[in-house]
């Protein structure tokens, strides 16, 4: 495991926040969200979440930083549940109740209107 270069994208009243489990080493390493596979960003034009197929080597400056191509001009935001270390391989990750406690605050202190978990064991792993 590797230490993390990405820094979450958070603000006041997002309308969805993006919660992984952890950066992926690839993404650190670029230096952008979700930027090795361009699955995540076509899912999200798919589903209507965003207005305009985005290139995933900076698809994150223009989604989480700006709302230009955000559905409704909605605000998005993204973080995750253990920041700190990129780790592509998820079995490898260990979290504890530290992890879900900062969740939770950071929840309350940005007030998204909306929490969406990217990852099945971010539920199980924060005691939600």
């Amino acid at each position: 495991m590797e230490k993390s270069t990405l820094k979450p994208f958070l603000r006041k009243d997002l309308d969805l926040l993006f919660v992984g489990l952890n950066p992926a080493v690839g993404s650190s390493r670029n230096e952008h969200y979700f930027s090795v596979n361009q699955a995540f960003w076509s899912q999200l034009y798919s589903a209507g979440l965003i207005t305009k197929e985005i290139d995933k080597n900076m698809a994150d400056t223009y989604i989480f930083g700006s709302n230009i191509y955000n559905f409704n001009k909605w605000s998005y935001g993204i973080t995750d549940l253990l920041f700190e270390v990129a780790e592509s391989n998820s079995i490898k990750i260990k979290t504890d109740l530290t992890h879900a406690i900062r969740l939770i605050d950071t929840v309350k202190k940005y007030n998204p209107l909306v929490v969406i978990f990217l990852h099945g064991r971010e539920l199980s792993e924060c005691y939600l």
